[in-house]
């Protein structure tokens, strides 16, 4: 993962973090294409080494499992699932924008964990966090976090990007495809900027 000025902080808060230290939740926010997904499957990766249950889901995929189990019949054994994680990582809430259903699901799940003593983090895109689409109650838990922005990268960071992954293609440690995958940065800023420098 490439680390500079734009992602520093929230690479380094979820790097730190920890069950026995870490805020109840963090939110990390910003454009798209910033990395914060990367981000959030570091710190899934990470608790893996850990005696921790943790759960990761999209917001589309949480709000699709909750519909089926719902329609199912299956709610209590998706709940029992969801509900006895130690961490819940969600990623890109916004994607819940007008889902009631899915959401009030959510707020009972984290209400849930965090009465357990567990904890969220959470991706959510934008320049300014904005929780109205969730609610007044589940906003307001939202509010007191622990938030932490992901800004554009600078043209010089996207510069640097590129010498990296020339670095790492051409010494035969990472292949295109896998750059292209797990790069926080805007691709659209990177074409951009060798369209410019050619």
């Amino acid at each position: 993962m490439f680390i500079s000025t734009f992602n520093e902080v929230a690479f380094k808060a979820l790097d730190r973090f920890s069950m026995e230290n870490g805020p109840q939740t963090v939110i990390i926010y910003g454009d798209d294409g910033v990395g914060k997904s990367e981000l959030l499957k570091s710190l899934y990766h990470k608790m893996q080494n850990e005696p921790y249950r943790t759960i990761y889901y999209q917001a589309e995929k949480f709000s699709r499992e909750f519909a089926y189990t719902l329609s199912a019949g299956r709610i209590k054994a998706f709940r029992n699932k969801v509900r006895k994680a130690d961490l819940f990582i969600l990623d890109d809430l916004h994607k819940l924008t007008g889902k009631q259903r899915t959401i009030e699901e959510l707020f009972y799940t984290y209400d849930s964990i965090i009465l357990q003593g567990g904890k969220f983090a959470i991706s959510c895109s934008g320049l300014h966090l904005s929780f109205a689409y969730l609610g007044e109650r589940f906003a307001s838990r939202l509010l007191s976090s622990v938030s932490i922005p992901v800004f554009q990268p600078e043209k010089l960071e996207i510069q640097e990007f590129i010498r990296y992954c020339n670095q790492q293609f051409f010494s035969g440690k990472i292949d295109i495809d896998q750059i292209m995958l797990k790069s926080p940065v805007n691709l659209k800023n990177t074409m951009e900027l060798l369209r410019d420098s050619s």
